[in-house]
């Protein structure tokens, strides 16, 4: 599993892997990693990312404190 910090603020800085969504799917791929770890708030701010994640042939998986509402379970 790669952990990305894509979606969150700041993104300057940093290296496209861990800033960007496309450069994460990319990387967990080319190093056949089994999915991507994102920070909980981008999910739920973006719910289709874990579609395009899943199409890549990727786990999606998140971390953060909003995992422990129950409603964004759902997302």
């Amino acid at each position: 599993m790669f952990i990305t910090n894509a979606g969150k603020p700041p993104t300057m800085g940093l290296e496209s892997r861990a800033s960007s969504l496309q450069s994460a799917v990319h990387f967990a791929k080319r190093w056949s990693l089994s999915g991507i770890v994102f920070a909980s708030e981008t999910l739920i701010s973006c719910p289709r990312l874990i579609k395009y994640v899943k199409q890549a042939g990727l786990i999606c998986a998140s971390y953060g404190l909003q995992n422990n509402a129950p409603e964004n379970a759902q997302v």
